[in-house]
């Protein structure tokens, strides 16, 4: 029960941190986008690399 809780309580930090960020402005936003949505930027181009 003790690990457990010591789980929750480091995704609890993690959440807050990224919580925090999100708050602060664009920059943690953006990152999120490109990671869950694909965001790209007008001017840029788009690489994929298939392993």
């Amino acid at each position: 029960m003790q690990q457990q809780l010591t789980v929750k309580q480091l995704r609890n930090k993690a959440l807050e941190a990224e919580v925090l960020d999100l708050r602060k402005g664009k920059e943690a936003i953006e990152e999120n986008a490109r990671h869950d949505l694909g965001l790209i930027k007008q001017d840029e181009t788009f690489f994929q690399v298939i392993e």
